[in-house]
């Protein structure tokens, strides 16, 4: 059984890490939910409570409000008492697996130019924040990165990361007026292209329950929801600013 929250945890690892037993704490710059986040996921160690206490002391010397990553795994008593503490409680957000020759057997051809490499090309990096770019790329594993366009403008754009036997989808993005046209086909090819070579044999990828299109898209290549997180926030103060929500919001494409 794939653990997909400690592949998350691989992806997006945050810039600053300390564990309570099982648990990985990640800080950032305070753009995404999962480099700014807990994974209460396995054992703590200690009691709840002490555990959630460690959580709040590590964000609040960011100065940032404690969020804890919760996942349908996550023992129930953790989110009893993260009730009880007053947590709040953001969209869910499907975690989504395929077999590798499952989506490049059902993606659509296209005629676009889509450019494939191993760094952040300037449409790709143009499409974040700075602070969130920093985010997502900041990860020990390899990522690939491709962009689809119509002569010289980019349509839509998304990043890899090979984690053999998996490759995670990340950042995927197409121009909002151009969606249903290819180009998000065009950069989810480019990127699996030739990955089983690689050791690669499932792809996952994270969007928002809300996010209707992608999910339909998704599911049509041959996705399926493996498991679910949401984000539990602590009680806004003085003292802190919130983090800024998931950014795996990835835009729906035709996959016709």
């Amino acid at each position: 059984m794939i653990d997909f929250a400690a592949a998350s945890d691989r992806a997006t690892p945050g810039l600053v890490r300390e564990t309570v037993g099982a648990w990985n704490l990640r800080g950032g710059l305070g753009a995404t939910g999962r480099a700014n986040s807990t994974t209460a996921h396995g054992d703590p160690g200690v009691g709840i409570g002490a555990a959630i206490d460690a959580v709040e002391r590590f964000y609040a010397t960011q100065g940032v409000p404690a969020t804890v990553q919760v996942w349908d795994e996550t023992p129930a008593t953790v989110g009893h008492e993260l009730d009880r503490r007053g947590y709040t409680t953001g969209p869910t957000t499907e975690v989504m697996a395929a077999s590798l020759p499952t989506v490049l057997g059902r993606l659509s051809s296209s005629a676009l130019s889509t450019d494939v490499g191993d760094s952040p090309p300037e449409a790709f990096a143009r499409s974040l924040t700075a602070e969130r770019l920093r985010e997502v790329t900041n990860t020990g594993l390899v990522a690939r990165f491709a962009v689809a366009s119509d002569e010289t403008v980019a349509l839509s754009v998304g990043m890899a990361l090979l984690d053999p036997p998996l490759v995670g989808l990340f950042s995927l993005k197409t121009l909002e007026d151009r969606q249903g046209q290819g180009a998000g086909a065009a950069v989810v090819r480019g990127l699996l292209d030739g990955l089983a070579a690689a050791g690669c044999d499932t792809v996952f990828l994270q969007v928002e329950t809300d996010n209707a299109r992608a999910l339909g898209w998704y599911e049509r290549l041959g996705f399926a929801t493996r498991t679910r997180y949401r984000y539990r926030t602590a009680p806004f103060t003085s003292a802190s600013s919130s983090v800024c929500g998931e950014d795996a919001r990835p835009e729906g494409d035709s996959a016709s």
